[in-house]
């Protein structure tokens, strides 16, 4: 399929007098049914100088499908059983969209997953609330990509994003919680913000809400106070990513840097630390060389080795002598109610107030059901027999 180019919608007014039908400028290419997309299908649309007044209450524009009022630069996809595939493709790709002026809109510029290299500049609102809105097609974690905003066109600001250092995270620490992602505007509020690069892949994953964030996701302010890092294991160092806050006028900051320093975990004064088992319970062993310092151990368990939850508490014994005091604990019928890896670490607790963390051990149960194989006589020199135990819908026979 071969694209529209060069497209100039320059100088036009258009008005909504009597409620009879809503009024917009502007392209939204349609894609029907196919979740796949066809390709670029408009390139180079410049909405210059053009004027929109809408109808108080606004009135939907009727074509081939109902429309908002405004300026139109999205892809209007229609599902029917899929949704839309995020292939990288943009359905609408360098629009150029300054001087218009929006009356009586909801909002003046819609976009959407499908427009990329969007550049949307110097938007006159009267009696409109929102200079951009930006929505994400269904299924996917991104709306519109690289969308590119001037200044204010009444005080010539940017908002601002704030450049943030966070508190040093352990490398074993697993999903832990960052500072709120925060910024100014000379006028109105700060709606939203958007990750504009990544750590580095090496370094861990960046998590909203506990879902892995992608590059150019859209971070809604209600949102920006649960946004986590799971570091690599071992990985020490600073990480930063980059983010940009967005105004209720869609106005879009300069990126700011959020660093986070990853730092290896203080020395645990353990000498050893195990994790074995049987069919239905974990037994933890662990040796530290004096009880200096340490006030108590609590055990920790995790199902998915991310999110550890405290079992157990171990207060540290006096000992007569420095070389070693060996510690146990039995997280009894654990098997029994959950299945696959378990993982465990320990939290010590020192005098001093400070907190540090063992390497995390895992063990694995089998899932419920599953066979037992008998083997006997063992050693054998003839016949040799193989009995299984299990509901008969578990079992697969060879022949």
């Amino acid at each position: 399929m071969y694209p529209t180019w060069n497209i100039q919608i320059v100088k036009n007014s258009v008005s909504d007098l009597n409620g009879e039908m809503g009024v917009f400028i502007g392209v939204h290419p349609t894609q029907h049914i196919q979740h796949k997309p066809f390709g670029t299908l408009a390139l180079g649309v410049e909405m210059r100088n053009n004027s929109i007044t809408a109808h108080i209450p606004n009135v939907i524009a009727r074509v081939d499908d109902n429309f908002p009022n405004g300026y139109l630069n999205y892809l209007e996809f229609h599902k029917l059983e899929h949704n839309y595939v995020d292939e990288g493709i943009p359905a609408i790709l360098g629009s150029i969209i300054q001087n218009n002026s929006a009356t009586n809109c909801e909002n003046a510029v819609y976009l959407n997953s499908g427009t990329y290299n969007a550049v949307v500049c110097n938007t006159r609102l009267v009696n409109t609330a929102h200079g951009i809105k930006d929505k994400t097609l269904q299924g996917l974690n991104h709306a519109s990509v690289q969308t590119t905003t001037c200044a204010d066109g009444t005080t010539g600001q940017l908002p601002l994003a704030d450049p943030k250092t966070n508190l040093p995270i352990l490398s074993s620490a697993g999903l832990t919680r960052l500072l709120p992602l925060t910024g100014s505007t000379h006028r109105g509020e700060i709606t939203a913000f958007t990750i504009s690069k990544l750590p580095s892949v090496t370094s861990g994953i960046l998590y909203i809400n506990e879902t892995p964030v992608a590059k150019d996701t859209v971070v809604s302010s209600d949102q920006a106070a649960f946004v986590s890092f799971y570091p690599s294991l071992n990985y020490t160092g600073t990480v930063s990513f980059a983010y940009c806050s967005i105004d209720d006028q869609s106005n879009r900051s300069l990126p700011a840097t959020f660093s986070i320093p990853i730092i290896s975990p203080p020395s645990v004064q353990q000498m050893h630390f195990a994790v074995e088992g049987d069919s239905a319970n974990a037994f933890l062993h662990w040796e530290i060389a004096s009880k200096t310092n340490v006030k108590y151990f609590t055990v920790q368990r995790s199902l998915e080795g991310i999110h550890f939850t405290a079992v157990g508490r171990i207060n540290v014994r006096d000992s007569i002598t420095s070389v070693k005091t060996t510690y146990d604990y039995q997280d009894i019928g654990i098997g029994t109610t959950s299945q696959g890896s378990i993982y465990y670490r320990l939290e010590q607790f020192n005098t001093d107030g400070s907190i540090q963390h063992s390497y995390a051990r895992s063990i694995y149960f089998l899932t419920k059901n599953a066979p037992k194989v008998n083997i006997y006589p063992n050693p054998t020199d003839n016949n040799l027999y193989v009995g299984l135990s299990a509901p008969r819908r578990n079992l697969k026979f060879i022949r």
